[in-house]
């Protein structure tokens, strides 16, 4: 047996996809390194390994997104080709190269509470290898594509928690990773694909309300194994469930209740237009609000308490819920830009010229900007915001002003926003669903990549 790398490192991190960074449902190294984890490190001065990609798991939607042409997804097909070939390649082997033994963040973006808990590297491995890969490279669109949501979490799960293909650690979940190298410090940040995904992404809160019971009987179990862990583990960060209620993607429409809800919600991204009742949103924050009590409850009665700290991200997306209040002290001011809650928004400024000449319209940023194109997963900013609400439950020493301004420069969608995100909502109105035609065979459509880069988390729906 290979001796434990790296003990007691000062952060560790596990979870799903808000843990692991993931932004318009992508993960690649440069998202990884704006994790909130990252800011976190970098602020107080600490060493912390994140996971460093040697390309996107799958796709980069953001990137193709500012690619895309009247055409469609220009060369996507042949990307994710490659990107699949690439990855059967280094999951082979030794892994790409250059990489640590471990990392110190083990999020993986799609997993459910179970699949946190049980999910190895080893046997990820061994059904890319084995089935999907097979089942996949060299086939069409059409023939891989219900294979991709399963490959997505199997290439994440076999990189980030063996990044060097050491037989040793092909056997480790994330709990056990952190039972073996004992961090100082360990964020936990899980749960969200066990019900609350569907009800942002799709306004459909059947699976929450089917797993609601289940669902909190895992968390409390994961509870009590972060309770049993080594006592080297001096800290143990728990972070609550958001409300949901404030995502972006869910889109006020209506009058507002005495209780602060519209009267309907829409979806804006994969599919818009899917509706949600307001009073209906308001029951489903409300059982996240009874979920997250009886987390609290439950903690209280672990004997090692003392240990665990509790980060509530349900009041932090309230008290940033611009959207749902108009209140513009929940909005954030960085320089001359303000960043909401609202789903991301552009304009176009005609450029003066002489007359006769006819120059292209410039495209700027005008509001949202605090969560990703999917309207679910936060921005740089929307992290790094995190990043200092954390450090300030756990009395830590931060310059908010300056992590906000370098997060707000790394966040290509405000700093850098341009035409083909200022167009995608008309692109998406004319999307009816996220399933591969006769068209993918010879280049992909904007749809089915969404599809794509979707399944993941959409598994249980």
């Amino acid at each position: 047996m290979s001796a434990t790398p790296d003990l007691n490192p000062e952060l560790m991190v596990i979870g799903d996809s808000l843990a692991q960074g993931c932004r318009t449902l992508s993960v690649s190294e440069e998202l990884c390194s704006q994790s909130y984890a990252c800011v976190i490190a970098r602020s107080q001065g600490w060493e912390f390994r994140y996971p460093r990609f040697p390309r996107p798991v799958l796709f980069d939607l953001e990137q193709e997104v500012r690619n895309l042409s009247l055409l469609g997804v220009v060369g996507g097909l042949q990307r994710l080709r490659r990107n699949l070939e690439d990855w059967q390649r280094d999951l082979a082997g030794d892994g790409p190269g250059g990489l640590p033994p471990a990392f110190d963040n083990l999020a993986i973006a799609g997993v459910s509470i179970d699949e946190m808990n049980r999910f190895t590297a080893g046997e990820q491995r061994a059904l890319l290898q084995d089935q999907l890969f097979p089942q996949m490279i060299g086939k069409p669109i059409r023939a891989q594509y219900q294979h991709l949501g399963k490959a997505h979490l199997a290439i994440n799960t076999a990189f980030v928690l063996n990044p060097s293909g050491t037989p040793d650690w092909e056997g480790l979940t994330q709990l056990e990773w952190v039972a073996r190298r004992r961090p100082r410090r360990l964020i936990a940040h899980f749960g969200h694909n066990d019900g609350l995904y569907p009800v942002g992404a799709e306004a459909d809160p059947t699976e929450l309300d089917a797993r609601y019971d289940a669902t909190l009987k895992a968390y409390k179990t994961t509870l009590e194994c972060l309770a049993d862990l080594p006592p080297e583990v001096a800290l143990i960060v728990v972070v609550l469930y958001p409300k949901v209620g404030a995502v972006a993607n869910l889109d006020p429409h209506g009058p507002q209740d005495h209780h602060g809800y519209a009267e309907t919600y829409r979806t804006r991204f994969p599919l818009p237009g899917n509706e949600i009742a307001g009073r209906e949103l308001r029951r489903i924050d409300g059982r996240i609000e009874d979920f997250n009590r009886a987390v609290r409850r439950h903690i209280d009665g672990l004997r090692t308490k003392r240990r665990f700290r509790l980060v509530d991200a349900y009041r932090i997306f309230e008290g940033y819920d611009y959207k749902n209040t108009l209140d513009t002290r929940r909005q954030i001011s960085i320089g001359r830009a303000r960043i909401d809650n609202r789903y991301l928004e552009g304009r176009t400024r005609r450029r003066p010229g002489r007359p006769g000449e006819h120059r292209p319209p410039r495209y700027e940023f005008e509001h949202g900007g605090l969560q990703s194109l999917d309207g679910m997963h936060p921005s740089a900013v929307g992290y790094a915001l995190l990043a200092c609400e954390i450090m300030g439950a756990l009395g830590l020493v931060f310059d908010r002003k300056a992590i906000l301004t370098q997060a707000l420069r790394d966040e290509d969608l405000i700093s850098r926003y341009n035409g083909n995100i200022h167009s995608l909502g008309y692109l998406l109105d004319n999307i009816e669903h996220l399933r591969p035609t006769d068209q993918d065979d010879d280049e992909l459509t904007l749809s089915t990549m969404l599809g794509v880069q979707e399944s993941p988390f959409l598994r249980g729906g």
